[in-house]
């Protein structure tokens, strides 16, 4: 009997299709329910049934988008090319992230989770390279701080979650059960134990699958987001 098994871009499709439930619920539900669409605004027990039910599937996202980090920072052979990647993908997804959740094309209050995902990454890359423990540690207050000042989604705990999954990295036992005791305490939500569930069969096999599309994915499904709410509310 075969064993079951998670690739990297198995993990990856899990987190963007549960991303996308979640921001749909999110930008485009509250719409829907304004407009008078699917009953949604005569009777409010099925709006918060969908609503919330979305967003609690959405939770499992994040988790497996900070252990793509952790795997990236181990697996990459060009760390800068990496990160750079992350920051610029960041810079073109800002605009569609504003137009989306806040319907403005800059919106200074709140930064989409690349950007939180990169300050993860700079908080680890001390800890991967160097053998002193305050070199180790040099990056992480600025991160963690750089995240608070910018807003950037998840913020602070985002950062950290990188963190802790770097440093659980090499126990997937600990990893689990520890990861989703402090993801569950700010995110509220017990369906981060599917996150941690899959990334415990993730044997590090990479699969089948583009990485750019994983990467593009995310300010396209942002842009389509926003062009369905201009045309709900047409």
């Amino acid at each position: 009997m075969q064993k079951f098994e998670m690739t990297s871009f198995g993990l990856k499709r899990l987190a963007i299709a549960t991303m996308f439930i979640d921001h749909l619920a999110f930008a485009v539900l509250p719409v829907l329910m304004m407009g008078g669409f699917l009953g949604l605004s005569d009777s409010m027990e099925i709006y918060n049934i969908l609503y919330y039910g979305m967003r609690i599937i959405g939770r499992i996202a994040f988790p497996i988008f900070a252990f793509q980090i952790v795997e990236g920072i181990k697996n990459t052979k060009n760390i800068k090319r990496y990160l750079g990647s992350l920051m610029i993908f960041g810079i073109i997804s800002e605009i569609p992230f504003d137009l989306a959740f806040f319907g403005v094309p800059f919106y200074w209050n709140y930064q989409n989770v690349f950007f939180t995902l990169a300050l993860g990454m700079i908080a680890v890359l001390p800890m991967h390279f160097e053998k002193n423990i305050f070199v180790k540690l040099a990056t992480l207050i600025p991160a963690l701080a750089v995240s608070h000042f910018i807003k950037c989604d998840y913020g602070i705990y985002g950062v950290l979650t990188v963190v802790l999954l770097y440093l659980l990295r090499k126990n997937k036992i600990a990893l689990a059960v520890i990861g989703s005791v402090f993801t569950m305490l700010y995110q509220f939500s017990p369906t981060v134990i599917i996150s941690f569930a899959a990334i415990y069969f993730y044997k590090g096999k990479r699969g089948r699958g583009n990485k750019w599309f994983y990467y593009c994915f995310y300010p396209a499904h942002l842009l389509l987001i926003y062009l369905l709410i201009k045309l709900i509310k047409i």
